[in-house]
């Protein structure tokens, strides 16, 4: 018989799916950016400032670091929110100097901005204000740089409503717009925010431009800010054209200026070509990802303490391209250099890049794990867990979300390599965590569950807990089809996923009515996600094909059998040729197959050449992880013999089973 182990595809094509955090960073600009070391707590601040204020900035950072709720920022947020705030107090200290010419009120706040006194400086404009209520001008003025002190203490919350009188009250200003929308963009009020931009634009295109680059610069901020609106909000076809134009200004910008723009050129790029990847236009994608990568490694060498974090910040975007693409060996190579410039970083300033190497970290074990690279996996994931629980002891609402992921990983790993007591451990310690999160923010961590659950539920079904399994599965389901209603574009597939999981668990329970329900439903939902990706989804689709292979075989329709296998075939041969160490264990999972039911159908030469085929496969891949592959190589062997002895080929049959049993010994051994 057809061994029905092997047809657990959420063991095997589709074990990708593996909750990695590869997360592509777009960046929301000001108009000016000086550089930082780096932000996590304390700061360290380059770009020379008096010692009090960036005594101030460590405070509010440190401050905002004890209250930061759920939403985690990032290492490149937290060294862009240094990098705004150095900007933002030295504009806001020139525009107080200058009004100080003249006016009393500036004079006296510029003396306690001078020594970081901003909540007395707010003060002073607070009562200002209730005296300015009719002189329209002052009052938009002042209603702005109360916002702008808000935003260097970090209340973007009390900054909104001071912007948005400020846009209100002069909105031919394009400079109260831009801040307006920047800060509803932040506080994700999209709506709005796209409003704001627009106004901005429609602004500056009615003004005349000065000899200065401002006015270019400003409707180039502006439009890349207005691109990655539209991507967060999975408006891929609007988002390309504002990127485009922001591109083209800032070329033009940076061949007159290459030091002041070249770093917003690298950084529009950037954002580019991360929308390519997510609309699976491959070929742009990485066209754009390798000149974002150049023009950050130049200004790196110029200045390595400024440009480092962003050329680390685009490599990890690359790496995660190449995951998606299923080019895994550049995929590890990019992730390498960006984990090599972290490493560098994080030993200069640990406190502010330590959480950046866990993220690469992290995702270089998965892709280690992808690869067949598993030693190298548990040591990443091991020293990623370390520094992350670390870090959620200080601050578990920022990185106890980012602990479950890491568990989740480990647990991925050490089920694909049967480890499955530490597996079970893993997955269920990542749950527990994600379904308390989940109670005060579901809607960020129930696709965290809905894998989980899926995963777990995988786990049962290889250790024949089927019942166990399919209570996790349909959990799983309700809710991907909640989230693939709301969502289509980004859930489908983890829906197909669970469904054809589903279906062998029902296979293996004998409920055979529902496991051909569910069949068709997976196949239809990858037959059109293929037709649209087939870079991404022919291998999920191969994956689904054996599945349903397995499935009309063990319910005596041969035919039926025989031509998912055969389809399956040559989608797995060319992924083989391309990414072996990912494919070369399923063609030879498929090949099995097709050849126990050509012995079972009494087609007994071709299935002589086929089993032979599969068994040099897995002879191969025992040579790169025998505790992996050597009991699906048992199994081929054991085909084999019976084979032979259907052939009254006795010696041969006799030969292949006592491999099997010194295989089968070694097994039992390690356990």
């Amino acid at each position: 018989m057809m061994s029905r182990s092997y047809f657990i595809v959420g063991a095997l094509l589709l074990l990708p799916t593996l909750g990695w955090p590869m997360s592509t960073t777009q960046r929301t600009e000001g108009w000016c950016s000086p550089a930082v070391a780096g932000v996590n707590g304390k700061v360290t601040i380059t770009c020379g400032v008096d010692p009090k204020i960036v005594k101030r900035l460590n405070e509010f950072l440190d401050k905002k670091d004890k209250e930061l709720g759920e939403a985690r920022r990032s290492l490149d947020e937290k060294i862009q929110e240094a990098n705004v705030w150095i900007t933002k107090y030295k504009e806001l200290d020139a525009r107080v100097a200058e009004a100080g010419k003249a006016n009393e009120l500036a004079k006296r706040a510029k003396a306690l901005l001078d020594q970081g006194e901003l909540e007395q400086a707010g003060q002073l404009y607070d009562q200002a204000l209730e005296r300015q209520e009719k002189e329209i001008s002052k009052l938009a003025e002042n209603h702005f740089t109360r916002g702008r002190i808000h935003e260097l203490e970090f209340r973007p919350d009390r900054a909104l409503p001071h912007y948005e009188k400020a846009a209100s009250y002069r909105p031919e200003n394009p400079l109260y717009l831009f801040a307006y929308g920047t800060m509803l963009q932040k506080q994700n009020a999209y709506t709005k925010a796209e409003r704001a931009y627009v106004d901005v634009l429609a602004v500056l295109q009615k003004l005349t431009p000065d000899e200065s680059n401002a006015h270019e610069y400003a409707i180039g901020a502006t439009l890349n800010n207005l691109g990655s609106l539209y991507r967060k909000t999975q408006r891929f076809d609007d988002a390309e054209k504002p990127y485009q134009q922001a591109l083209i200004i800032r070329r033009q910008l940076a061949l007159t200026n290459p030091v002041d723009f070249e770093p917003d050129v690298a950084a529009t790029l950037n954002n580019l070509a991360n929308l390519y990847g997510e609309i699976q236009q491959f070929v742009k994608a990485e066209a754009v990802h390798q000149e974002s990568l150049s023009l950050r490694r130049k200004l790196a060498k110029a200045n390595p303490t400024a440009y480092e974090p962003a050329l680390a910040e685009t490599l990890n975007n690359l790496a995660h391209f190449y995951g998606t693409a299923q080019h895994f060996r550049k995929a590890v190579e990019a992730c390498q250099d960006a984990l090599a410039v972290r490493r560098k970083l994080a030993k200069a300033n640990p406190a502010a890049y330590e959480p950046a190497v866990a993220d690469t970290l992290h995702i270089l074990a998965s892709l280690y794990s992808t690869t067949g690279r598993y030693d190298e996996s548990e040591k990443a994931n091991l020293e990623a867990l370390t520094i992350r629980q670390e870090l959620a002891k200080l601050n578990p609402a920022a990185y106890e979300p980012v602990v479950a992921e890491t568990l989740h990983n480990l647990g991925n790993l050490y089920f694909t390599i049967t480890r499955f007591g530490e597996a079970e451990r893993s997955f269920h310690e990542s749950l527990a965590i994600d379904r308390r999160l989940a109670k005060t923010n579901s809607y960020a961590h129930e696709p965290n569950i809905a894998l989980a659950l899926n995963n777990l539920a995988n786990l049962y079904s290889a250790t024949k807990r089927y019942i166990e399994a399919k209570k996790a599965y349909e959990e799983a389901l309700i809710l991907y089809r909640r989230l693939a209603q709301a969502n289509p574009a980004v859930y489908t597939s983890d829906l197909a996923m669970t469904l054809n999981n589903l279906a062998v668990n029902y296979t293996e329970t004998n409920q055979f009515t529902k496991a051909e329900q569910a069949y068709e439903e997976v196949l239809r939902l990858y037959r059109r996600l293929a037709e649209d990706n087939p870079a991404v989804y022919e291998s999920k689709l191969a994956g689904t094909l054996i599945n349903a292979g397995g499935f009309y075989h063990d319910t005596q329709r041969f035919g039926e059998a025989e031509k998912a296998f055969q389809e399956s075939l040559p989608i797995l041969k060319r992924l083989a040729q391309v990414e072996p160490a990912a494919y070369e264990p399923y063609l030879a999972l498929a090949l099995n197959n097709v050849a126990t039911l050509y012995r079972e159908t009494q087609r007994l030469d071709e299935a002589r050449e086929v089993y032979l085929e599969a068994l040099t496969l897995y002879r191969q891949l025992v040579q790169t992880n025998s505790a992996v592959h050597e009991p699906a190589l048992a199994v081929t062997l054991r085909n084999l013999a019976k084979l032979y002895l259907a052939e009254y080929k006795n010696d041969e049959a006799e030969k292949a089973f006592r491999e099997v049993r010194k295989i089968e010994q070694r097994v039992a051994n390690r356990k």
